[in-house]
């Protein structure tokens, strides 16, 4: 029914406004369809962005494709809003969009403890395996265990030897990441400061090989490393969280690893998002070899305390990833913007940035923004989107700084810094800068000239009226539906 409406919109293409890339204008029915799908998930959870149904959710862990699914393993507390008893979540998708919820992967052990951050991935014998982190327990401690599933990571099976690489003596020892490497495997696992890396050639029995840490790294736990190859060159990654939970952030570098010693191309590593990114973690044996990642849409700072109902804690979008003159470039994966659906709710050819709307009436928070901006004489200029009671959140450029500011976006007064303003340095093209925006009822990303910001807003609002300020000059506009994602 779907297709055949679009095919109909097309044909009438020649007598009606269609955009560049021949999509027509959304017809009535299309928007009818669309809000009453929105509307029957509910205030209380993300139309597009995968959550749970229920509970608390923190970072993704042990993601795969295998058996033709992508898998989403993830921190889960399924019995309250707040982290808890911690366990695996598990979710599958056909195509990075479509999330399945599926019953608890990994439960808590009543000797080694609570289930947190890992990886999986295919042994040769198609068997899935898991390195994970036991928390405390009996002992403790925290320390990393091994489980194997052979039926696509519905249930698995504890490794008799857990834990198959024992705590050393640290406090923080948690989050292995693990990555082929040749014959063998290596795990990479945060602790204070540093990231050490293990070898192993069965999974079972581990050496240390390195310990990857920067003078001028931000001062803190290392939580969620990534270390893999990319290309010809590598990709370190930790996410730094300082006590007692302040603040958090994300610095990567790229360099070369020689199986014992990373030597990064530069030491001080960068930003890579924010505020809104946390635990990323790429999907071992994506088709094809690509690079796609995921992250939590939240941040330490504020998580215990944003508005909640039925659950508590999102996914970003997938992303993909490449590198481009040096930095880490992340895009919405190709399946996220493909979903969006083949009709048009608003176009702007060459439009100057004022108060007056971009597009008509109010849009459901389900949307894919397409568009250049080009400044204007304003020092600040940008798109305003307007929720009810005057609430709203502004993104714009202010000489070469795209930024966001949700000061004024909804409820912010629960934790002193979440209202503020978001910027990071952007290089304009031609006097352009090409934006893509991921609208969902509570967040935003902004991908933009290699630039990402994610950020959580809670308007109290399910729908949004698009202005801009400024008088910057807005190229080749094109707002899109996403339909859910579920």
């Amino acid at each position: 029914m779907y297709r055949a409406a679009v095919v109909s919109l097309l044909a009438l293409c020649p007598l009606v406004a269609c955009d560049k890339d021949g999509l027509p204008p959304c017809s009535d029915a299309e928007v009818g369809a669309w809000r009453a799908a929105l509307k029957a998930l509910g205030e209380s959870r993300p139309y597009f962005h995968f959550s749970p149904s229920r509970g608390w959710m923190n970072d993704p862990a042990g993601l795969v494709y295998a058996g033709g699914e992508w898998h989403l393993f993830f921190q889960h507390n399924p019995d309250s809003t707040l982290f808890g008893t911690m366990r695996w979540g598990h979710a599958v998708s056909p195509d990075l969009v479509r999330w399945t919820e599926l019953d608890s992967a990994l439960l808590p052990d009543p000797t080694l403890g609570q289930v947190y951050t890992g990886s999986a991935a295919l042994r040769d014998d198609g068997v899935l395996v898991a390195l994970f982190t036991h928390a405390f327990g009996a002992d403790g401690k925290q320390k990393q265990s091994l489980a194997t599933s052979s039926d696509g990571g519905r249930t698995f099976t504890l490794a008799k030897e857990s834990p198959v690489i024992p705590n050393p003596g640290l406090a923080a020892f948690r989050d292995p990441r693990l990555v082929r490497e040749g014959g063998a495997w290596l795990a990479t696992v945060g602790t204070d400061n540093a990231a050490w890396v293990y070898r192993s050639t069965d999974l079972v029995n581990w050496s240390k090989r390195a310990e990857i840490t920067f003078a001028t790294a931000p001062r803190g736990t290392w939580e969620c490393p990534e270390l893999f190859p990319f290309g010809e060159k590598w990709l370190l990654k930790a996410d730094v969280l300082p006590a007692p939970l302040a603040t958090t952030e994300s610095r990567y570098w790229i360099g070369s690893f020689d199986g014992e010693r990373f030597t990064p191309e530069t030491e001080e590593g960068r930003h890579f998002d924010g505020p809104d990114f946390y635990a990323a973690q790429i999907w071992n044996d994506a088709p094809d070899g690509r690079r796609v990642w995921i992250g939590w849409a939240s941040s330490w700072a504020y998580a215990l305390v944003t508005p909640a109902e039925e659950t508590r804690g999102f996914m970003s979008v997938p992303r993909e990833l490449s590198i481009s003159g040096g930095r880490l470039v992340q895009t919405p994966a190709p399946e996220v913007t493909a979903y969006a659906k083949r009709c048009s709710l608003a176009t702007q050819a060459n439009t100057k940035l004022d108060e007056r709307p971009l597009a008509a009436g109010s849009l459901p928070a389900a949307l894919l923004l397409e568009l250049e901006l080009e400044p204007g004489t304003s020092t600040d200029s940008g798109l305003v989107f307007a929720a009810k009671r005057g609430q709203r959140t502004r993104i714009g450029l202010r000489g070469e700084t795209l930024y966001l500011d949700r000061s004024r976006s909804g409820e912010v007064d629960f934790e002193p810094t979440f209202a503020r303003e978001i910027g990071r340095a952007v290089q304009l093209s031609n006097g352009r800068l090409a934006l893509t925006i991921l609208v969902d009822r509570s967040s935003f990303e902004v991908f933009a000239g290699g630039v990402t910001l994610t950020a959580q807003v809670f308007p109290g609002d399910s729908s949004y009226t698009l202005s801009g300020y400024g008088g910057a000059l807005v190229h080749g506009l094109r707002v899109r539906p996403m339909p859910p994602a579920r």
